[in-house]
């Protein structure tokens, strides 16, 4: 009895961990795309880096807020709208490239941004990884439940024999079936 309590949370805590996962990575993926969507008739203009702020100063890493000006002519402020993908070690009079629509005027984002890797990594992968444990993990659960319904506990062993609930006594008390 209590090894299978121990299987069924087990069952449930895998379940729950890879739908986890997979929500994670959908979340991060449709970031990804609202982004890619977001610029995606966006010029690549060079600006100049104005401010940095970074969480770890010193290392000049995990940045959490870029600006920028553009150098284009029209000397527009911009915010690069996610400081978590962007490239660290930048410094306020660095020369950039930046995908900027005037459309969506003080936004901007890196080119490196908006690539392949940025979708597959890591919100495609966590979603792709989680789908795969969710469909391990029900297929698992799945037999389980099989192998509990057949008497012996192997798929298959039934055949050929009547399950015992397909037994009936007729009038008389005989079995039959």
């Amino acid at each position: 009895m209590a090894e299978k309590i121990r299987n069924a949370v087990l069952c449930a805590a895998g379940m729950c961990f890879a739908l986890a996962a997979l929500s994670f990575g959908l979340v991060l993926t449709l970031d990804t795309l609202a982004a890619r969507r977001a610029f995606d008739g966006a010029g690549e203009v060079t600006a100049v880096v104005t401010r940095t702020e970074y969480a770890k100063p010193k290392l000049k890493v995990d940045a959490e807020a870029i600006e920028v000006t553009l150098t284009n002519g029209s000397g527009t402020a911009a915010t690069i709208d996610d400081v978590t993908t962007a490239p660290d070690g930048l410094t306020p009079g660095d020369r950039v490239t930046v995908l900027h629509d005037p459309a969506r005027p003080g936004h901007a984002l890196f080119p490196s941004q908006l690539g392949w890797s940025a979708l597959m990594f890591p919100g495609l992968s966590f979603a792709v990884l989680g789908l795969i444990q969710t469909l391990v993990v029900a297929g698992v659960a799945t037999r389980a439940v099989l192998v509990r319904r057949t008497r012996g506990g192997r798929l298959g062993e039934m055949r050929g024999r009547e399950h015992p609930e397909q037994r009936r006594e007729d009038h008389h008390g005989r079995t039959r079936r």
